[in-house]
């Protein structure tokens, strides 16, 4: 009975990696569009990063460190930003 049972529920057609298969896309997708450009973000940050700035290409986004964070802790702009964001939460 058992092995009657067993029979009765597979399918035809699929394997046991069948529904990883059909997962394998989404996975993917979902790598591509959010955590690649996180990580991305998040190592960006601690460069000197300014497409418009030639120099700073040349070379190679130099490595700051910190150094972005401190500079931003003592900014008037994004505590008024972080105020003003803080308000509509």
């Amino acid at each position: 009975m058992r092995a009657e049972a067993k029979r009765s529920r597979q399918h035809p057609g699929y394997g046991r990696w069948t529904p990883f298969w059909f997962l394998a896309p989404a996975v993917l997708a979902l790598l591509a569009i959010g955590i690649y450009p996180s990580i991305f973000a998040i190592l960006t940050s601690f460069r000197r990063y300014n497409i418009a700035r030639r120099q700073d290409m040349l070379d190679g986004y130099p490595f700051l460190g910190f150094a972005n964070y401190a500079r931003i802790l003592d900014d008037q702009t994004f505590w008024d930003s972080l105020l003003l964001t803080g308000r509509f939460f």
